[in-house]
């Protein structure tokens, strides 16, 4: 019984956090988040060189989202152009749609990746202390992508 819950309080988290940033769009909330990240990096990690490294990573971090957005608005535009030929073959539809995936996966890779790579640069400590900012950076990067 108390499973069938979850949903309707997900649910009610997740409207209630929509309501939250009132006036911000995605992309508003993804670049703010991603500049409380190299706020926070500042402040916990204590070598200025791989403070610079690390705020480049989140910078590519933040453009691969950017970017990915891009990509995924202009292959659904072109999606629905193809589909609105009514003489279109099947197969140019089935190239567009392989294409589109291609172009996602190979934007996702990117996105971990560079994961990846801040990992590397950062202590366990400095990992775990990150953990709210990174995830708030991460939430606001898959939400920008959302909206398309």
């Amino acid at each position: 019984m108390r499973l069938a819950y979850q949903p309707f309080l997900l649910a009610a988290v997740l409207a209630l956090s929509a309501c939250s940033n009132k006036g911000q769009s995605p992309e508003q909330l993804r670049v703010q988040a991603f500049a409380e990240v190299k706020a926070e990096i500042g402040e916990i990690v204590q070598d200025p060189g791989r403070v610079e490294e690390l705020n480049v990573l989140v910078d590519r971090m933040s453009a691969a989202y950017s970017e990915t957005y891009d990509n995924m608005r202009e292959g659904k535009a072109r999606l629905r152009e193809l589909n609105s030929d009514y003489d279109v073959s099947r197969e140019a539809l089935d190239a567009e749609l392989l294409k589109m995936r291609q172009i996602t996966v190979n934007d996702y890779k990117e996105i971990i990746e560079i994961r990846s790579d801040l990992a590397e640069l950062l202590t366990e400590d400095e990992w775990d202390r990150l953990q709210k900012v990174r995830s708030k950076a991460l939430d606001a990067g898959i939400d920008s992508l959302q909206v398309i």
